[in-house]
């Protein structure tokens, strides 16, 4: 279902999306996060509020299989809106009742969405697609 829907996140959305995504044993991402591949390469996502209240993350991913190279990830308010929005506009299809808590947020304004939407969120930044569940 396509959609010309869009939101505008603020900082405190990133930072409760990475939040949600990545804390400690308890973040919706945990369960790719630490295995990424048969050797048990972890992401190693490290989350960051500056200054300004601005949260981003920043993590080693594998480039390809079996090829033991890696590289950085940053998941950004650019990143993490473009994946938000994806999911907005149906171009990011995720099960319908994930797109709906974003799309419920986004109208009223306020981001309430569960650490399943924040996984999904954050291998759309990561991989570009859904890969795990």
């Amino acid at each position: 279902m396509k959609s010309t829907m869009q939101a505008t996140l603020s900082p405190e959305d990133v930072g409760n999306i990475l939040v949600t995504a990545f804390d400690g044993g308890y973040g919706g991402a945990n369960y790719w996060v630490d295995n990424l591949d048969d050797e048990g390469t972890s992401l190693q996502v490290s989350i960051t509020e500056d200054e300004a209240g601005n949260w981003s993350a920043v993590g080693l991913a594998p480039i390809g299989p079996d090829a033991g190279l890696y590289e950085s990830v940053s998941l950004n308010a650019e990143s993490i809106s473009k994946a938000f929005n994806a999911i907005l506009d149906g171009s990011f299809p995720i099960r319908s009742d994930l797109r709906e808590q974003c799309v419920r947020s986004a109208a009223e304004g306020d981001l309430d969405i569960d650490a399943d939407v924040a996984d999904c969120i954050a291998q759309f930044v990561v991989f570009g697609e859904l890969v795990y569940g």
